[in-house]
């Protein structure tokens, strides 16, 4: 019926594939998702008084990275604002010193 040629050539058609796929990087729609993320974490922790200015300039390169179309960039800046603004939070249960 297929012989191992046609076999191996399905089978390397479906990896190079796959390896397109993941070497694209994210979309669009999941870099908005993470900078959407990324601007309530903030909100949250200015909202707290916790916020730190690292989350703060995270949040404004995801953003500009967003706008250009860099959307692997928006990504990785968005997830920086989001653990920053949460670790701000965190904080925040800190104890006071004496």
């Amino acid at each position: 019926m297929w012989g191992k040629g046609t076999i191996v050539a399905f089978a390397s058609a479906a990896l190079l594939a796959a390896a397109n796929a993941h070497a694209a990087g994210p979309s669009a729609e999941q870099a908005r998702s993470e900078v959407l993320r990324a601007q309530q974490a903030v909100h949250a922790a200015a909202a707290k008084r916790a916020l730190w200015t690292t989350a703060q300039e995270a949040l404004a390169e995801a953003q500009a990275a967003l706008e250009r179309g860099d959307y692997a960039a928006a990504v990785r800046a968005g997830r920086v604002a989001t653990e920053q603004a949460q670790l701000g939070i965190e904080q925040l249960d800190y104890p006071r010193f004496p």
